[in-house]
């Protein structure tokens, strides 16, 4: 608040700039509400993204799992396998594995996929079995 006194009537004029400070209080608040808006959208974006590395982890090993699944039936049943009746994984993965035989080599692929939000993953690897029986 701004006071003047006139020189006529010595009479106390008050000048209330209350106008200015709401105008201040509106600016600051929304200054803060940005800042705050931005921490948020970091702490989404570095949590889904620890997810999405948590999921990509688990896909490989269980890619894994599937490679050596193969593995170990050829070894216990020798060359007669197949890509048939491999056990299943939990929910959001879906694993397939396809063998593909020629001669005295298979090859093993195993893939698997997965949803987060609305992007498709898919992790996919491959080996090659031999008939060394």
């Amino acid at each position: 608040m701004v006071s003047y006194k006139t020189a006529s009537n010595n009479r106390v004029l008050r000048h209330a700039s209350s106008g200015q400070a709401l105008i201040e209080i509106v600016v600051a608040s929304a200054a803060l509400m940005l800042v705050l808006f931005g921490i948020v959208l970091s702490v989404q974006f570095a949590l889904s993204s620890v997810i999405i590395s948590k999921n990509k982890t688990q896909s490989v090993y269980l890619a894994r799992e599937g490679l050596e699944l193969v593995r170990a039936r050829r070894d216990a049943q020798g060359w007669n396998f197949s890509s048939h009746a491999y056990p299943t994984v939990a929910p959001p993965f879906t694993r397939v594995i396809s063998v593909s035989k020629r001669d005295d080599t298979a090859t093993v692929t195993s893939t698997v996929t997965w949803k987060a939000g609305s992007t498709q993953y898919l992790t996919e690897l491959q080996t090659a079995l031999t008939n060394w029986r």
